[in-house]
C-alpha cells in the first residue's frame, strides 16, 4: 500500500513534520529572545557599574584625603606612607610635631626611606597641620585669596612646570605666618611667605613660590 499510494503517506506525515518544525522554531526563537534580553540586561548592569566607579573615582579625585593619625600625648600628626619625596618609589615618613604653648604651632619632620635620615625643619611652622592636595591651590588660583597652610603633591603640578626637579616626586607648599618667618632665609633669597620645598639631587631645596 505504501508503494501504490506514496502521496497518502506523505500527506499523513506532513502535519506532524510541520508541527515539529514549528515547535523547534518557536523554542529557538524563545531562547534567542531570552538570550538577547539577558545580554542587554548584562550590558546595562555593566554600564551602571562603570558609571558608579567613574563617579567614585571623580569624587575621590575631587576630595582626595591622605592617611593620617594623631598622637595627643606628644602632639604629633603622622602623614607617613602617603608621599615619596626622594623618588625611590617607597613612601617616606612625614610628621608635624607640636611646639607647645598656648597657640600651638607644628614644625615639619621628614624621614626619607632611601637614606634613613631624619630632617627637622624648625623654621617651617604652621598652626593648621591639615595637608591638602594641589586641587585646593587651583581653586584659589594658587596664591589668592588665601591658600591652605600646607599642600603636598607632585613637583610638576605644584611648580606648574615640566622642567626642573623630579616631576614624579612629591614636593611641599607652605603658607607661613609672618611672625614665625625665618629671617635666616633672607640670605638665601627666600623673601616670600609662600615657599616650595622639595628634595633634589641628594639635598633639600627651598625657594620662593611664585
Amino acid at each position: 500500500m505504501a508503494l501504490r499510494f506514496p502521496f497518502l503517506a506523505i500527506a499523513i506525515k506532513m502535519p506532524l513534520l510541520l508541527n515539529r518544525s514549528f515547535f523547534i522554531g518557536s523554542l529557538v526563537l524563545s531562547q534567542f529572545v531570552v538570550s538577547s534580553c539577558d545580554s542587554e540586561a548584562s550590558k546595562g548592569a555593566k554600564r551602571e557599574t562603570l558609571q558608579r566607579q567613574a563617579k567614585k573615582e571623580t569624587k575621590a579625585e575631587e576630595e582626595r584625603t591622605y592617611r593620617h593619625s594623631f598622637d595627643a600625648k606628644i602632639q604629633m600628626h603622622n602623614y607617613s606612607w602617603n608621599f615619596d619625596f626622594d623618588g625611590d618609589i617607597d613612601s617616606d615618613s612625614m610628621y608635624f610635631v607640636g611646639t607647645g604653648g598656648a597657640h600651638l604651632y607644628y614644625y615639619l619632620k621628614i624621614r626619607l626611606s632611601s637614606t634613613k635620615k631624619t630632617y627637622e625643619f624648625h623654621d617651617i611652622q604652621i598652626d593648621d597641620p591639615t595637608v591638602y592636595d594641589v586641587s585646593y591651590l587651583k581653586k584659589t588660583n594658587f596664591l589668592s585669596p588665601y591658600p591652605p597652610a600646607c599642600v603636598v603633591d607632585y613637583y610638576g603640578d605644584l611648580a606648574q612646570t615640566r622642567y626642573g626637579g623630579n616631576l614624579s616626586q612629591h614636593a611641599l607648599f607652605f603658607r607661613l605666618e609672618k611672625y614665625v618667618y625665618s629671617k635666616s632665609w633672607l640670605s638665601k633669597g627666600i623673601n616670600s611667605d609662600y615657599i616650595l620645598l622639595y628634595f633634589d639631587q641628594g639635598e633639600w631645596t627651598i625657594r620662593n613660590f611664585h
